[in-house]
């Protein structure tokens, strides 16, 4: 993002907070302030909805 930014190419940060622990959202936030405060300010926070597809096909990459 860093890069991109330096670049002027518009960007933004998303983050799946269904797998991540509270704390390293934070810990994350504050990073992309470092980057440029835009980014923290405005993280897309993104959650899995667990339809019975979705939990079928997550299912099969346990196999893996």
């Amino acid at each position: 993002l860093s890069h991109l930014i330096s670049h002027g190419i518009s960007c933004h940060a998303a983050v799946m907070v269904s797998f991540s622990k509270p704390s390293e959202v934070f810990k994350l936030k504050k990073r992309l302030a470092k980057i440029d405060p835009y980014l923290s300010q405005n993280l897309e926070e993104e959650t899995v909805i667990l339809y019975p597809h979705v939990r079928r096909r997550l299912g099969d990459l346990r196999s893996f």
